[in-house]
Parts: structure tokens; C-alpha cells; sequence
């Protein structure tokens, strides 16, 4: 991942072709805003980047499946010495390879459902069909869990292939890179974090934890 740099020498740019959407300059030089607060036009700017969050955790999510793929079909593939005292037993059969790999496998598809549920409301909210006041924060959220799982997968499945994992023929080591990108493209992703929890705060604590998802607490169950 790299990034670039585009540069005019000389070059005036018309008034005319400002992405103006919530501020504009007028010929006089006035600046007139629809949104008052600065800090709101900020945040209203910042709201852009919501889909560039989903889509890195959709490449972060497909990049952890493949390091998972090659790992599983490594380990049961790679035999070692088993009860016969021969090399006949794949190294998936070890307790060590499964506790590794099996809750990742399991994390990796809980991310997935989250991410869909994130897709969906996403969607809905940029066609108009729907207007959620979560959207902000499962955006945010959803980047940080899905791209740092991607890393610690990523490693772990490199560690548990052995001398093979280090081939960059088996992608392990761009998967790890990769992951690296993602954790601070679109908002680092501690920010991110402090963000949404910022907002929880704000929303105020719960008098209780309602499992039928009522409306006796700021937070339900339902909505976790």
C-alpha cells in the first residue's frame, strides 16, 4: 500500500468547481454555510468516510478468510508422526493446531454476520429507505474489530504453517501487511474506538439490561 501525491503549478482552480456541498464561497469571498457549528461541518465530512470503513472491513474480512483457508488446508494436508509411530497423521488432529485455528474460525464468522448487519443498515440509510442513529457508530466500530482480527489471524496462521508460512508464495506475509494498512486507513483504529465509546457514554448508562428489548435501559440486548 502506498500512497500518492498530485501537485499544480500555476493552475487556478474556478470557484465553480469547489465541492461546496455544505459550505460555499461566494464571488465576494463570503463563506455561507447550511450547517452553523464548524465542529458539525466537520463531523458532517467526516460522516463521508462511513463507507470506506464497511469496504476495508470487507477486504480486511475476505483477506482473514484466505489466511485461514491456507492455513486449514495446510494442517490437514502436512502429516506428522502419529500413533502408528509413522508420518501419518494430519497436524490438524493435534489439539495445539485446532486451539489455534478453531476460534479464529469462529471470531471470523461472528465478524462476518456483524459486517452484513452493518452492510444492510448502511445501505438503507445512503438510499433513503431508512435513517438509523447507530449508523455512525457501527461504522466505526465494525473497522477496528474486523481489521485487528484480520492481524491477529493473519500471524497466528503464519506461525502454525511453520517454515512454510514464511513463503511468500502462500501470501501469508501480504495478509499481515495488508492487515497493517487497514488497522489505521479511514481512522486509526484506537481513535475510532474512543469515538464510539465517547458516544456510549453520552448516551448514558443503563438502569438495567432488558432481554426483550424494551425500552427500560438506554441499551437492550436486542440491539447487541
Amino acid at each position: 500500500v502506498d500512497n500518492g501525491i498530485l501537485t499544480f503549478n500555476g493552475l487556478r482552480v474556478p470557484r465553480e468547481a469547489l465541492l461546496d456541498a455544505f459550505t460555499q464561497v461566494d464571488a465576494r469571498g463570503n463563506v455561507v454555510s447550511s450547517i452553523k457549528k464548524p465542529r458539525d461541518r466537520f463531523l458532517k465530512v467526516a460522516d463521508q468516510l462511513l463507507s470506506g470503513r464497511v469496504c476495508i472491513a470487507s477486504m480486511s474480512l475476505t483477506a482473514t478468510k484466505c489466511a485461514l483457508l491456507i492455513a486449514i488446508r495446510y494442517s490437514l494436508t502436512r502429516l506428522a508422526v502419529g500413533k502408528t509411530g509413522q508420518s501419518d497423521t494430519p497436524i490438524f488432529d493435534y489439539q495445539l493446531q485446532q486451539k489455534a485455528l478453531l476460534p479464529l474460525l469462529a471470531r471470523t464468522y461472528c465478524l462476518g454476520f456483524a459486517h452484513n448487519h452493518v452492510k444492510e443498515k448502511l445501505a438503507l440509510q445512503m438510499t433513503g429507505k431508512s435513517m438509523s442513529s447507530d449508523i455512525v457508530k457501527l461504522c466505526c466500530v465494525i473497522k477496528p474489530l474486523i481489521s485487528w482480527n484480520c492481524e491477529n489471524t493473519a500471524t497466528i496462521c503464519r506461525e502454525r504453517c511453520g517454515g512454510q508460512g514464511y513463503l511468500s508464495c502462500n501470501r501469508l506475509g501480504q495478509i499481515i501487511g495488508f492487515s497493517h494498512a487497514a488497522i489505521t486507513a479511514e481512522g486509526d483504529n484506537r481513535v475510532l474506538m474512543q469515538k464510539v465509546a465517547k458516544e456510549l457514554l453520552a448516551e448514558g448508562p443503563a438502569s438495567e439490561i432488558d432481554y426483550d428489548g424494551g425500552s427500560s435501559g438506554a441499551f437492550s440486548m436486542k440491539n447487541l
